[in-house]
């Protein structure tokens, strides 16, 4: 002790001054739990205050409630913090004075108000409401407890029952208040209370199941969602007193306004802060009610009063009431001692239902006592009692024994000691104890017999029903799987029932007198069972060790038992029963080994994953779901769904909410999936999410809640945006590039209406390929950003201006009259002729090339307006620099129709004529796993009448601008069917063959698939139908049902120059395709160009997403192969690779060969 003075007197010296400087702030806490507990929970929060606080020191004194209010009453406290309840008293008598009030954390709730619940166990019917707790046993917490008693008292007594009148019993368990839960699951109680909160609390813990239990009189309030039975009332309040400054109060209320729950003293306390004070004077009328606390004298004069008031007259009746008393007191004390020996035996015998009689036998005459005849049951006493009327009592089976008992103690000396049941006047019957003493002469004659009788009906009924119970306990020992068990206090076996033999192996025999412990396989499990028992109050429940039996193999059992005492309260031993829980234990390890395995995966997977409860509230998320959400499991679990993944999408139906609910209530079986979610998360990250919810269901079907899952499409989103910028847009001006050119010339074309003027220019510039090949490539690029920047401040906003190749430009100009089209160009002409470029010592003049072409008819064509456009173009170069020539519609676009028509002719007279082939081209693998597979694309060829072979890029026009496409397709379809089925294909080979949009949505065409399919040898999965991006989206709907219908046969389908158009993986997750095509103009730059790269690794990558198998076209040189391994595309087609050659049949090649 001296050590430890010596040790803090020099922590004390060697402080600097500032900390000695400090005023220290004493801070009284109601301690509940003991010190340890309270300054654990508070120090936190002391030290957050002193720090806050720079001239001050706060320390927590634990103090009970009768050492507050003597700290109080010496003026040693600052503050203090104690219950509701405990405040309102000293309000009254110490005048604290409250600031802030305490929110407590409750199943991730914050409540500044609390109530207390009355409940029973559920299975008891007899009790459903307040009123039905009369004549009941009852515990509580402590009598003066707020929550543990007081509350529910007053409640009690709104329903007409006084805990202290009208239960059967009433009992207060102290600390901790588990054991009423304890005691009303096990029946020792009818019922219990305490504080809100306490019995989900123990759920949680495992301690208990709260379906066991059931709600009295529960309430219900918006917000609260414990269970309660009474009103609710504020929660512990912080208060100052008398001794505090205002200056110091009003920073320490400031300073607990601003804790967050995340805070260091916040999280120590399990609280989620502090508040503004509430009123409490509901706690006073509360109070009043019950008068107690600082109104238990309401309504009444103390005695004090009266001793203040009345002293002198009070004294003289004093005086005079002792002397008359001693006077009196000896008269009394002689007959009272007589009166008192008469009536302690009367009573005596009516509390012992004793009665005593005398028989005297000579003259056949029997005395009875009061107690007797109540016995008896007689009220009309006779004028003669004699032997025969006493047996006219005795029951007429026990009559014949009664007598012969009588005759054997009258003339054989044997003792009158007997059980016999008597028939009273009602016909009932009891059982009555007699014995009796003889008097007998000096001759042995008797002649005097005193005895008495004892009613022990209640006593033999008893008796029977203990022996009933004894029988019946012993039947179920003997009939019971489970081993029952009784240790005495040396650990030894002094009772064991049968089933012990197909536990362990072992006989009863075998372990009685043995020690309990020997049968345990680890030795630890004693101690720790000894351990359990003292801190769950000599109680333990499914305790699981691990057992040894006879062949020495270890067995898991559930060991569930009990302390058992004398009638002293001494330890006897240990009393439960053992269950073999080795199929249940491995049954829970493989639970456990899944569950964790379903963990790790949860935990690994990208996807954010949210399960919830079928109310919405949070029960679990992965770690994806906490860096996307920005909240942690521990901060949400509890609450909702849409506070944790606060999403919003403007392009659903139905609001987020709404789809919850949705699965929950109207059981649906699917999923719900929501594309476009967004979220701003607790950190103000955004993220753009595909959401699926989906229900959780039991084993019954039922829905136990659901599951979120959501994918992190943010990157992916970016991506596709630059994607389609890029797809639009020419990188190094910024202008449109040729495809976005054509499409919006082809929207013009399709929307023509006679009347409005549009006009196409075509601008190229010639002298650009000789600053490239004098100055490079930087200056090439750096001379077309400066014309682009100059074509542009020509321009009109509705233009659309793009660059169309590497020196050449195109302007497409909408609503633009001929005369207003031309001024548009002559203002670009005269600005590119002012631009003098220079590039080191080089200066260059800019020549330009102008074509114009006015769209005035429904019939062109994109291709027709182009061509047109470089005629023009072409013409104003011949005449001269910087000079526009507008094109006239004449003989050349006439002339391109009778080409058409000449093609057309020619391709009717091949087909008459046996004049049309086939080719085929193998698609090579670039991926290992599909080496043993062979795939080949069907192309189509024409030979002319001189014998050459025309490519279908030819006459494939001419078809499908007049309607002959289907014709062709219909040929190529049957000729490869009448092929393949003569050629040994490989089971695992697919034939490629290429459909035009006009056979898509053609229904006859769809039937006669099916049909030639059906009535050939060739197993349609080994056919493949290749639909172009553009035939897809321009008949989606019709492509949509034609790909399903052939699926269903088994065909596969493959999407052609994927990445062509500009709504590709908008599309691609709809269409139900089986492979795609990557754009050969992609692939052609790829060793060129990073972004076409890029665009070929993401098709790649979302393809293989979606399970679509890619090829790439054009592979054209063994770096380009090499390239697209390395990306992972799956095959390859190109001449680098291999050649069309003829489509043969196996007859054939034997023959070749």
């Amino acid at each position: 002790m001296l050590r430890r003075f010596l040790i803090l007197l020099l922590l004390l010296l060697s402080v600097s001054p500032l900390w000695a400087d400090k005023q220290k702030i004493r801070l009284g806490v109601l301690s509940f739990w003991g010190v340890d507990q309270t300054l654990r929970l508070w120090t936190p929060t002391a030290r957050y205050l002193s720090e806050v606080l720079p001239n001050y020191e706060v320390d927590i004194v634990p103090l009970t409630h009768s050492e507050m209010k003597k700290a109080l009453k010496a003026g040693t406290l600052h503050y203090v913090l104690t219950n509701t309840g405990h405040y309102v008293e000293l309000e009254a008598q110490f005048h604290v004075t409250r600031i802030t009030t305490l929110i407590t954390k409750r199943e991730g709730h914050a409540l500044k108000k609390f109530g207390a619940v009355i409940f029973t166990r559920a299975k008891r019917k007899d009790i459903q409401t307040l009123a039905d707790l009369k004549n009941k046993s009852f515990m509580a917490v402590k009598r003066h407890a707020f929550g543990g008693f007081r509350m529910s008292w007053d409640e009690l007594s709104n329903n007409g029952v006084d805990p202290f009148s009208d239960f059967r019993q009433l009992t207060f368990s102290g600390f901790p208040v588990n054991k009423i839960a304890y005691a009303v699951r096990d029946g020792k109680v009818d019922a219990g209370t305490f504080r809100t909160g306490v019995l989900e609390r123990l759920h949680r813990e495992g301690k208990i199941n709260i379906r066991d239990f059931k709600i009295i009189g529960e309430k219900k309030y918006p917000g609260f969602p414990q269970l309660v039975s009474t009103r609710l009332y504020p929660e512990w309040p912080f208060s100052k007193t008398n001794k505090a400054p205002d200056e110091l109060t009003a920073k320490i209320v400031i300073a607990l306004l601003q804790l967050k729950h995340t805070d260091n003293p916040a999280v120590a306390a399990n609280i989620y802060g502090w508040t503004v004070p509430l009123g409490y004077q509901s706690v006073h009328k509360l109070y009043r009610r019950l008068k107690v606390g600082p109104y238990k004298n309401l309504g009444k004069i103390s005695f004090s009063d009266l001793i203040e008031q009345y002293q002198s007259l009070i004294i003289i009746v004093i005086v005079v009431i002792v002397l008359l008393s001693s006077f009196l007191v000896h008269l009394l004390q002689l007959d009272r001692k007589v009166r008192r020996s008469e009536y302690s035996l009367a009573k005596a015998q009516e509390i012992a239902h004793i009665g005593n009689w005398e028989w005297d036998v000579e003259r056949n005459v029997m005395t009875w006592s009061e107690e007797v005849f109540h016995i008896f049951g007689v009220d009309k006493k006779p004028d003669v009692i004699d032997i025969e009327w006493f047996l006219k009592w005795v029951n007429i089976e026990d009559r014949e024994f009664v007598k012969e008992t009588i005759n054997q103690a009258l003339y054989h000396e044997k003792p009158f000691n007997i059980d016999h049941r008597i028939t009273m006047s009602d016909g009932t019957i009891r059982v009555v104890h007699e014995q009796a003493e003889m008097h007998r002469t000096d001759t042995g004659k008797v002649v005097l017999v005193s005895g008495i009788v004892q009613d022990i009906t209640k006593r033999k009924s008893a008796e029977d029903r203990v022996k009933e119970s004894e029988q019946e306990l012993a039947s179920i020992l003997n009939n019971m799987q489970d081993t029952f068990f009784r240790v005495n206090s040396s650990g030894r076996v002094v009772s064991i029932s049968p089933s012990v033999q197909q536990l362990l192996g072992y006989s009863m025999q075998d372990i009685l007198n043995t020690r309990f412990t020997n049968y345990l396989a680890n030795k630890r499990d004693r101690h720790v069972l000894i351990a359990e028992l003292r801190n769950s109050l000599g109680r333990v429940d499914n305790f699981e060790v691990m057992l040894m039996d006879t062949n020495n193999l270890k067995l898991s059992a559930a060991i569930s038992a009990h302390f058992f005492y004398d009638k002293d309260g001494d330890l006897l031993g240990l009393e439960g029963v053992v269950r073999n829980i080795s199929e249940l234990v491995h049954a829970r390890d493989d639970l456990t080994r899944e569950k964790e395995r379903i963990q790790t995966t949860l935990e690994s997977i990208g996807d954010g994953v949210i399960t919830t409860d079928i109310a919405g509230i949070v029960e679990y998320m992965n770690e994806a779901a906490e860096t996307i959400t920005g909240s942690s499991l521990f901060e949400s679990r509890g609450l909702p769904l849409l506070q944790v993944l606060s999403i919003s999408t403007s392009r659903i139906g139905e609001p987020v909410a709404d789809i919850f609910d949705s699965i929950i209530k109207e059981q649906k079986s699917h999923a719900v999936v929501v594309h476009d979610a967004v979220l701003h998360n607790r950190e103000d990250v955004r993220y753009f999410l595909e959401v699926t919810f989906a229900p959780i269901r039991d084993h019954n079907g039922e829905t136990g809640g659901a599951v979120i899952v959501f994918h992190d499409v943010t990157e992916i989103r970016e991506m596709a945006k630059k994607m389609a910028y890029e797809a639009k847009h020419d990188l190094l001006t910024g202008l449109y590039n040729r495809r976005e050119f054509e499409s919006r010339m082809e929207n013009i074309l399709q929307s023509y209406d006679g009347k409005t003027e549009n006009a196409v220019v075509y601008i190229d510039f010639h002298q650009f390929q000789i600053v490239v090949d004098q100055c490079g490539h930087l200056a090439g690029d750096e001379l077309i950003k400066q014309l682009s920047d100059r074509f542009r401040a020509r321009v009109r906003e509705t233009d659309t201006l793009a660059r169309i190749g590497g020196e050449s430009f195109g302007l497409l100009l909408e609503k633009c009259p001929l005369s207003q089209a031309k001024t548009i160009v002559e203002s670009i002409l005269v600005s590119a002729a002012e631009l003098k470029f220079k590039w080191g010592e080089e200066v260059f003049t800019v020549n330009l090339s102008v074509g114009l072409i006015v769209l005035d008819s429904e019939s062109l064509t994109v291709m027709d307006i182009l061509q047109a456009a470089d005629v023009a173009c072409h013409r104003a170069w011949e005449s001269g620099k910087n000079m526009l020539y507008v094109y006239e519609h004449s003989e050349e676009l006439t002339e391109k129709r009778g080409v058409e028509f000449q093609w057309l002719s020619d391709l009717q007279a091949a087909m008459k004529q046996g004049r049309m082939l086939l080719y085929q081209q193998e698609l090579v693998a670039l991926n290992d796993k599909f080496r043993h597979e062979e795939n080949f694309e069907v192309l189509v060829r024409m030979r002319n009448e001189k014998g050459e072979i025309i490519l279908p890029s030819s006459f494939i026009p001419a078809a499908e601008r007049y309607n002959h496409a289907e014709d062709i397709d219909r040929w190529v379809l049957d000729k490869s069917i009448e092929l393949l089925s003569r050629r040994n294909m490989k089971h695992n080979s697919t034939c490629t063959l290429n459909l035009s949009g006009h056979s898509i949505t053609s229904d006859s065409f769809r039937t006669h698939v099916i049909s030639v399919l059906k009535n050939s040898g060739v197993r349609p999965g080994q056919l493949c139908f290749e639909i172009s991006e553009a035939s897809a989206i321009s008949h989606y709907t019709d492509t949509i049902q034609f790909i399903e219908a052939l699926h269903k046969v088994g065909c596969r389908f493959t999407l052609d120059d994927f990445g062509n158009g500009t709504s590709s993986f908008a599309y691609l997750k709809s269409l139900p395709v089986d492979c795609v095509k990557i754009d050969g103009n992609l692939v052609r730059n790829i060793m060129t160009s990073p972004v076409d790269c890029s665009i070929v690794h993401s098709i790649n990558e979302v393809a293989h997403a979606l399970g679509i198998r890619t090829v790439a076209k054009f592979v054209e040189s063994d770096a380009i192969t090499e390239k697209l391994i390395s990306i992972g595309v799956d095959f390859g087609q190109g001449y680098s690779l291999k050649k069309p050659v003829p489509l043969l049949d196996d007859d054939y090649l034997s023959e070749s060969a």
